[in-house]
């Protein structure tokens, strides 16, 4: 399983977390019928919230990339200074 998908569980996971979390779904499930919501609640966003990191953080990296494939090869950027003026492919 890649990292993405892991991700994208533990964001389920604490989203089910969220809904268990109300007054009438306490009530209705026995085992947690004595359990404070801020028990359940503050799980459930801990894991969305690392789900939303961990997503997050795998896709930066594809952004910043200067170099695109193509069928005739990868483009470089050339640069004049700090400026982006033109690109060439290189195979």
């Amino acid at each position: 399983m890649n990292l993405k998908t892991i991700a994208f569980i533990l964001v389920a996971i604490g989203i089910v977390l969220i809904f268990l979390a109300t007054p009438k779904i306490i009530d209705s499930i026995p085992f947690l019928k004595g359990v404070s919501p801020k028990y359940i609640i503050i799980p459930g966003v801990i894991l969305v919230g690392i789900g939303m990191i961990i997503v997050m953080s795998g896709s930066e990296g594809k952004k910043h990339s200067y170099h695109h494939k193509t069928k005739m090869g990868e483009e470089v950027p050339i640069f004049h200074n700090k400026e982006i003026i033109g690109y060439r492919i290189t195979k």
